[in-house]
């Protein structure tokens, strides 16, 4: 398990909220990044798509990006990151990364990741 989990999300989403909730009773130790407070810079945008083997650390299976995906690819790259941090809810989450950021699991259930990176079972 890795020393320290950045996990990257949304606050008061449910599944964000159980996984934080057993983070914090199992002492695993974590910083939470929400979207909208920490907004995340191109650099990680890039490594995150990387990950992703995609463009842009999106879901694809996000209403908002279907709607909008035409539009977006019209967008020159500066205003595109831009419009990621604007429209935070259509990229991937959770994203968990280690103490030295880099990504360990992305969009996984809460049970996944506490089995797969804690070895916590629920």
């Amino acid at each position: 398990m890795a020393e320290h989990l950045h996990v990257w999300g949304l606050k008061h989403e449910d599944q964000m909220d159980k996984l934080l909730q057993v983070f914090a009773d199992y002492d695993v130790p974590h910083t939470f990044h929400d979207y909208r407070d920490d907004q995340p810079t191109d650099e990680q945008f890039q490594k995150w798509a990387e990950y992703l083997n995609q463009d842009f650390p999106v879901n694809l299976r996000s209403t908002l990006w279907k709607k909008s995906e035409r539009m977006f690819l019209r967008l020159t790259h500066s205003e595109r990151m831009e419009w990621l941090r604007k429209h935070y809810h259509v990229l991937e989450r959770p994203i968990v990364e280690d103490e030295n950021f880099e990504v360990l699991m992305t969009g996984a259930r809460p049970e996944r990741i506490l089995k797969e990176l804690c070895n916590i079972r629920l």
